[in-house]
């Protein structure tokens, strides 16, 4: 998993919202262990707490919880916190990666059709109604995901979108009561059939390019149906809540502990205990909110969704639909040129030329500093960033939002944002 940070500290340009510090500040168990220390410490300087003086060696402090005790139990505590937090980030990365191949088969599916059916115009009314089904199921994959099922706003949403029909939301809405991610398919494939069966296809085809297409669009189908079902079996199987209950018992008894154990020093004036207590606790609750924060990708927060998901179904159908008229020989056919050998071979000078460095980007890895995308034609949406690898699920929300967005005279990356429909 790819990490985008901002090495400032103390004086960070992210906006404080995007921290996990709002979620500690808010937090019943940090107010309560900074209670109980600056308690403790007030109740030490006045004297209502006297401690034994007994067996304190010159230099040191008499302790109200001795180290013997309060060193297994932060042991403990760090041992539990790496092992929650291990297995929030495992099932995190599992789920957010059959997410994305849900998307990424749906377009495999679309790439395929387009390549075994595009060249034929008779069966263009078929092709768009498969690709639009397999593209339903991916709406109707995510409406499950963060609802449980699909609502009448999603059927009103799929409707509006074109993808399906009063008709076929009808008879799924009130009248099947199955998977409908698995109907969907069927019906895709059932276009495909009709496809091939059309007399032009199998004339221009032939009997072993038709199988061996059914089989690779049957296959995107498959994966994307398998990543579906991984992603919804990760959802249905969460990380157990009486381990953060657990840990939350365990953090809160180690945080008290550590409280008292640095209260005689910072009741004799050396208050760098206090700063090293609080970093301490900002730290430990910090890490337990980061995990619960992983163990729920899809709910909107303080820190933002783990996965972009408006994102991804809107540049899922974007790309899909681009395939669907792009990839025909109405929009643009390439075809003319295969046949004139002065293009279609390579010329000496073009086999020895050698592509030099500076035609690739120099930015790195990370998005925010990547220029800003521009659209192919002016007025038009600026295409996201990746889409021309296959990847429709940039998370935005894990790039550092910067107040500044000017960095040495050059503009940052920013995603472009659709308008709302009410704006339109």
């Amino acid at each position: 998993m790819t990490i985008y940070y901002d090495p400032l500290v103390f004086f960070p340009r992210v906006f404080w919202s995007k921290t996990i510090y709002p979620r500690v500040l808010l937090s019943f168990e940090f107010w309560l262990c900074i209670l109980a220390h600056a308690g403790l410490t007030a109740l030490l300087r006045l004297g209502y707490i006297r401690l034994p003086n007994s067996d304190v060696a010159e230099g040191e402090y008499p302790q109200l919880v001795s180290l013997e005790l309060a060193a297994p139990l932060l042991g403990l505590y760090l041992l539990t916190s790496a092992q929650i937090f291990h297995d929030c980030k495992r099932w995190h990365e599992a789920l957010m990666s059959a997410c994305a191949r849900v998307g990424e088969e749906t377009r495999r599916f679309a790439q395929e059709l387009q390549a075994q059916f595009g060249l034929i115009e008779e069966v263009v009314a078929v092709r768009f109604a498969a690709g639009k089904y397999s593209l339903a199921a991916v709406y109707v994959f995510f409406f499950s995901l963060t609802g449980g099922t699909v609502t009448a706003r999603g059927w009103s949403e799929l409707r509006a979108k074109g993808l399906l029909d009063d008709r076929e939301v009808h008879f799924m809405e009130s009248q099947y009561s199955g998977d409908r991610l698995a109907l969907l398919h069927v019906w895709a494939m059932w276009a495909v059939q009709e496809a091939a069966a059309a007399p032009t296809a199998r004339s221009r085809l032939g009997p072993e390019a038709l199988a061996a297409g059914m089989t690779r669009l049957s296959d995107a189908l498959r994966g994307a149906s398998d990543a579906a079902r991984e992603a919804a079996g990760r959802a249905a199987v969460p990380v157990p809540y009486h381990q953060f209950q657990l840990h939350d018992s365990l953090t809160l008894v180690t945080m008290l502990v550590l409280a008292a154990v640095a209260a005689p020093r910072a009741a004799a004036s050396e208050y760098v205990s206090s700063a090293l207590y609080l970093a301490v606790l900002v730290g430990g609750i910090g890490l337990r909110e980061a995990a619960a924060s992983l163990s729920d990708p899809f709910r909107k927060g303080q820190l933002g969704q783990g996965f972009p998901l408006a994102a991804t179904v809107n540049t899922t159908a974007d790309t899909v639909a681009q395939l669907l008229i792009g990839a025909a020989p109405a929009a643009f056919n390439p075809c003319p040129s295969w046949w004139d050998t002065g293009t279609a071979l390579l010329s000496q000078n073009q086999i020895e030329r050698r592509t030099p460095l500076a035609a690739f980007g120099t930015d790195g890895a990370n998005p925010w500093h990547w220029d800003a995308v521009k659209a192919p034609v002016a007025g038009d949406q600026a295409p996201p960033p990746l889409l021309d690898s296959g990847c429709c699920h940039l998370d935005v929300d894990a790039l550092p939002k910067m107040n500044v967005m000017k960095r040495g005279g050059k503009s940052g990356f920013q995603v472009a944002r659709r308008p709302r429909p009410g704006g339109l």
